[in-house]
Parts: structure tokens; sequence; C-alpha cells
């Protein structure tokens, strides 16, 4: 019976120890941008956390947004807290792209990689100081919970720190000036323990390190000239590598995310279907129309940018422009809920935010409000400039109708308006007043003098106003018709009398 237990608890063992046997390997080339920081977190996400032995982040970035880096990190972080450990494997993380190092539980090098260099300047190029103050909190967090030196770490922001590296009691350690002055005036902490071994960091200049520096001052494990020796060094050749799609490499979704390639898109996908306003029933402007804002939508659906929401509401907001156009014309309400509802959709798919909340944020949102202007106004432009030039210029003039067929037909359709008065018809939809009624087979969009019609009643054409048809129950002209004639009656006997 023990024997028995003894083997059922080895194979337990086993299928434990076997049942975290993927290694993912996650590839980071590019500075970090808002849009490449959600693929990178979506990715993350998409890791197996129960199968996962250890996420390995391949850097060779230049830098991007600090805050955009952060982001990651805490989903890293979120990774640690259920048991799935990230190291960094660099070839270069400079700027905001050191923090995701800093982030990973160990940092692993390549021969004459660098770390560090995290610049912050305003746009005028100035120094930011709020930016730095934020970003040495984010660095020192992250140094404290993997135990690197936080001075050094802060160091490769700020360039106000001048680091020193001292020993005390025979341990070695990274302070700054200052501290070093407070631990010398500190009674508990005699002096003769405390030995200067000189400037590690000048004040002046941010800190950027070396592979060989890392490894001097316990930033970096070790040094591997390939992701192969790395591996092998911390024996994880025996499980199964998982390449988590190079973001990098990703061109497609780099070019469909890319902020200014949707505001192209948008822009094109409207002004296909202006141009179908312009030309309807021909099919062709609108259907590239709608395949642009399908590209607008897709490419960032497909990196995580956009929520199904976004999408319904900007579809929703289509709906109601046409409603308003086709089906309801005059109900100008519906017209502009629709556009306040594609502009809103739009918005909110170009930032993973509602509301701002940050100076970030709110910088973020009014760049993307102008953005959609740009678009909206560009779309106008292109409107006026195309309607003046579509009967005349090829390849748009096979479009439309000639200048003098357009006039003939149009005075043949005032001419048949004009035989309408008097003539009944029954309506189709609800006038709004306007709507369309049946008259001899034939349909026809008509207004009323302000009251509503409903459909299904009978209605007589007053009279025609150029192309607008005026019309009115018929009990009414029936009324009107009775009272008509008997003022006639009455003026007769007056003057027979």
């Amino acid at each position: 019976m023990k024997n028995l237990f003894l083997v059922l608890l080895l194979t337990v063992l086993v299928f434990a120890q076997n049942d975290a046997h993927t290694v993912y390997n996650l590839k980071v080339e590019e500075p970090l941008s808002n849009n490449l920081t959600k693929v990178i977190i979506n990715k993350l996400k998409a890791v197996d956390k129960e199968h996962a032995k250890v996420i390995i982040l391949e850097i060779n970035s230049s830098g991007g947004k600090v805050e955009a880096a952060n982001s990651i990190c805490r989903e890293l972080d979120f990774l640690a807290e259920n048991g799935v450990p990230t190291y960094a494997y660099v070839t270069q993380a400079q700027g905001a792209s050191a923090l995701l190092a800093v982030a990973c539980e160990k940092i692993y090098m390549q021969p004459g990689a660098t770390l560090g260099n995290v610049v912050l300047k305003t746009t005028f190029g100035s120094i930011d100081k709020e930016a730095i103050k934020v970003a040495k909190e984010y660095f020192g967090e992250c140094a404290k919970l993997h135990m690197y030196p936080v001075a050094l770490m802060q160091a490769m922001v700020d360039p106000s720190m001048e680091v020193r590296q001292i020993s005390y009691r025979a341990q070695p350690l990274f302070k700054t000036t200052e501290e070093l002055n407070e631990m010398r005036s500190d009674p508990s902490k005699p002096n003769k323990e405390i030995h200067d071994k000189g400037v590690i960091v000048k004040r002046g200049a941010v800190a950027i390190f070396t592979a060989t520096e890392c490894k001097k001052y316990g930033i970096c494990r070790e040094v591997y000239e390939t992701k192969t020796k790395l591996l092998a060094a911390l024996n994880l050749t025996e499980y199964n590598v998982e390449k988590v799609s190079n973001v990098s490499s990703d061109t497609l979704t780099q070019i469909l995310t890319h902020k200014w390639m949707r505001i192209l898109f948008l822009t094109l996908g409207f002004l296909g279907i202006l141009i179908e306003f312009l030309s309807p029933g021909i099919g062709v402007p609108i259907l590239g129309g709608m395949a642009f804002l399908f590209l607008f939508f897709i490419g960032g659906t497909y990196a995580g940018l956009v929520e199904s929401w976004e999408i319904v509401l900007f579809v929703l907001g289509l709906g109601f422009i046409g409603l308003e156009v086709f089906a309801m014309p005059g109900m100008i309400v519906i017209g502009v809920a629709g556009a306040v509802m594609c502009f809103c959709g739009v918005l909110f798919s170009m930032q993973s935010f509602v509301y701002p909340s940050t100076e970030r944020e709110m910088s973020l949102f009014m760049g993307n409000v102008m953005a959609i202007t740009m678009s909206i106004g560009a779309n106008i432009g292109m409107f006026f400039s195309i309607s003046n030039l579509f009967p005349k210029k090829k390849p748009l003039g096979p479009l439309s109708l000639e200048t003098g067929q357009i006039s003939k037909a149009h005075n043949e359709n005032l001419a048949k308006n004009q035989e309408l008065v008097g003539k009944t018809g029954k309506v189709i939809a609800t006038l709004r007043p306007s709507g369309r009624v049946e008259i001899d087979e034939e349909f026809y969009d008509v207004v009323t003098q302000g009251g509503m019609i409903s459909a299904g009643e009978t209605v007589s054409v007053l009279f025609v106003e150029g192309n607008r048809i005026i019309v009115e129950k018929t009990e009414a002209v029936s009324e009107a018709s009775e009272n008509t004639e008997e003022k006639a009656e009455n003026t007769e006997k007056t003057e027979e009398s």
C-alpha cells in the first residue's frame, strides 16, 4: 500500500513538473508607440499561463513612450503574480524600452548591448521635469521589486543625479551623493565602515550602461552571444519554444494600425460614400468607400485596438444618417445624432480611454479630434471639388449625364409633376412632413404643408413648386372644395336678389 502511494505521488510530481512546458519568446524591435504597446499587451494576454515556463522578451528597441512601456510592465507583473516569470534578453534597450528590461525578473544581454539613455523632453525640446519625476517612480518600483540597484536605474532617467559606488561593511552599494552624505551623518553608521569607490554616473546626462558594466554592477545576470546559448545555460532547451509573432515584423498590422494610415482610410471611405451621393445607383464609389472603412476598423480590431462596441456605435451612426437621407428627409435631429455617433465611434477607436483623465490623455484626445476634423475638412474640400468637375472631367465624367441631358430630363420631370395637380394617391411612408406616395402606380417624394399624414391615408396634390410636390389629406381638400362651392352659390344668390 505504501509503495502504491509513492508511485501515485511520483506520478503527480512528474505531471506537475511537465505542466509548464512552453517557453514563450516575444521580440520587441520597434519604438514603443501606443498602438504597438496594445499589440504587445494582447500577445502577452494570449499566453497560456498554466503551461508557460517563462517568457523571454528579446529587446532591440531605441525607445518610445515611457507610459506605454509602463502599461506593458503592468501586464508583466500580472503574469509574474500568476507564476509566469519574465526574462529580458537585451541587444539594445534605450529610452522607454529600458523600462521593459527593468520590469523583467532577470536581465541577460548580448555582447555590446546597451541599456538606459531615457531622454525625456517636452515638445519644445526642454527637459520635461514632470515626465522625469513619473519615470523615476516607474524605474524605482521595478528596481526594488527585482533587486536591481535603484540609484543606477533612476540615473538612466534623471540627468541631475550623481551616483557613487560605495562599500559599507564589505557590501557594495550604489548611492547618490546626497544619500552618501546622509549615511555619513547617521551616527548609527560609522564613517570608518563607509568607503567611497568613486563616481559611477556623472551629473548632467542620463546614464547608459554597456553589457559589461551591467554585469559588473549587478544589473544583468550574464552575457550570452546568442539566444540559443542563453536557453542552454538556463536549461530551457528541453522545453517547447513558442515564438510569439514578432511584433516588429508584423508589417500588415503596423500599416493598418498607423494613426495617419487609419485617417487616410477614413477619409477615402467617406469620400467614396459622398461620390455615391453625386452619382446614385453606380455602386462602385460606395463599395470602395465601405472597403476603406473596413480597413480602418479591421486593422485596429486585429491588433486589439478597437472594441466591438465602437464599431457598433459607428455603424449605428451610419444607419441614422441613411435613415435621415433616404427615409425621413428633413429630420435634422436624426442626421445630427448619426453624425455624432460616427464621430465618437471613430474617436474612441483611436484611443484606449473614453474620457481623458491625465495631461497625456488630454493631449492624445485633442490630437485625435484634430486628426478627425482634418479628415472631415479634406472630405468637404474634395467633395466640392469633385462636384464642380463631376459632369465635365474624365474619368468621373462618364459616371453622370451630360449637362444638356440633365436639363432636358429635369424639365420633363417638372412638366410631369405639374400634371399631378388635383390627382389623388396613397401614402406609402408616413409624411413627417415629407415622405412617399403612390399616384397612378408611380412613386413620388412629396411634402405636406406642415401636418403629419399616416401611411395608408389618401392625399391630393394641391400644387407644385419647382421639384416640390405639395399634398394634403383628401378630406381636407374636399371640405375646402365644398366651402368654395357654397361661397360661389351664396354670391350668385346675392347678385340675383
